[in-house]
């Protein structure tokens, strides 16, 4: 196991003089795409013989959040137009009215030889890819390990000591289930995540692991392209080391907050993977509301000189501090929270949150509530 593996499991080193030029239609959407296209517009500048045309495939910008007030645009989108010498990207959406004919008429307009997905969220129609002479897919995991969409996440939940990138064959039917035309070697995870200046912000980890892997996979693509490693009878498929699992999409339940079992190591994890966890608090007439967390620490906690704090999910408010400290099932661990967003209220630090806390739940300033975060686990 090593920092750097890159293998290719080819047999032998094509000229480019014996194969045809590729024109590749690009599915992607976000930063881990980027990285795979640029790598790939760098073919088509410098060797122009290999990579002669290049056209993307992204989804489409829709409205959303509260109220539809914000606007998404995949990421893909703006970067595409940095690019030099780039088409605009195409559009499409398995429920748009008639995209994959419109879709099977650019790779006929367009003489597209080959289709590469990577991190586009979508099966690719079998239509287009059986049209299609070559059809690969970047995958951020040593297949058959993590099949699905949240490899990164599952790698880092489970708290996996390797990873690694995969490129395989794009299969008609099914996710993660075409040959594998070359992977690499086992990464060890620790090191990509050390020696960064990534913000500790809600999923840094995730995000951190998948610009690391980006370039990885990137670089493993490029290789496959610039041998001809993709042809028919130029690789090996590789047979699989690894157990069988999947990483199926990553729901907003796994981000609640089980009081009764999640130690603060693992809610702080959840926090570092995916992004702001949550939990609940009962107000005066026992409605329920739920309660983000937004930035969350782990500290120590000596609990034998402070006994303020009796069991799980129970909390003080530290004003000097701007801090809410809460108590979980770890022992000398405690979570320390600095920002906070009650439901239907926009993100507050501590201080704010606290001050305003006992009128969101009905209570009196005289009155006493009782600060505990509760487990609503139905």
């Amino acid at each position: 196991m090593s920092n750097h593996p890159l293998i290719i499991v080819s047999r032998r080193f094509l000229s480019s003089n014996t194969r045809d030029p590729l024109k590749i239609l690009f599915f992607g959407t976000d930063e881990f795409s980027n990285l795979s296209l640029n790598a790939l517009h760098q073919i088509k500048t410098q060797h122009p013989e290999t990579i002669e045309h290049l056209q993307v495939v992204t989804k489409p910008s829709k409205w959303c959040g509260r109220h539809h007030s914000t606007l998404y645009t995949p990421a893909i989108t703006p970067f595409v137009e940095s690019l030099p010498d780039m088409p605009a990207p195409i559009p499409y959406e398995p429920k748009m009215s008639n995209v994959t004919a419109e879709l099977s008429k650019v790779m006929e307009t367009q003489d597209i030889n080959m289709i590469i997905a990577v991190s586009f969220g979508h099966l690719i129609p079998a239509s287009l890819i059986n049209s299609s002479k070559y059809a690969l897919n970047v995958h951020p995991s040593l297949l058959p390990r993590y099949k699905g969409s949240s490899p990164l996440q599952y790698t880092l939940l489970n708290n996996d000591t390797f990873t690694g990138v995969t490129v395989q064959e794009l299969h008609p039917t099914k996710f993660d289930a075409g040959k594998c035309v070359a992977q690499t070697d086992p990464i060890k995870l620790e090191p990509l995540l050390k020696d960064h200046d990534a913000t500790l912000t809600p999923g840094w980890e995730t995000r951190l692991l998948r610009d690391r892997l980006g370039r990885i996979g990137a670089d493993l693509l490029s290789r496959v392209i610039l041998n001809g490693t993709y042809l028919p009878g130029c690789y090996e498929p590789v047979k699989g080391k690894y157990e069988k699992n999947l990483a199926p999409m990553i729901k907003k339940d796994m981000c609640k907050i089980d009081w009764g079992k999640n130690d603060a190591f693992e809610i702080s994890n959840k926090f570092n993977v995916l992004g702001p966890v949550f939990t609940f608090v009962k107000s005066k007439k026992g409605e329920v509301k739920r309660v983000l967390f937004h930035e969350v620490k782990l500290v120590e906690y000596n609990e034998k000189s402070d006994s303020l704090l009796l069991r799980p999910g129970q909390f003080i408010h530290h004003q000097t501090q701007n801090a809410i400290y809460v108590k979980s099932l770890s022992a000398g661990r405690i979570l320390k929270v600095k920002r906070l967003q009650f439901e239907g209220f926009a993100i507050e630090d501590a201080n704010l949150f606290s001050k305003r806390l006992k009128k969101r739940c009905g209570y009196k300033n005289t009155e006493v509530m009782e600060q505990t975060f509760v487990n609503i686990l139905n």
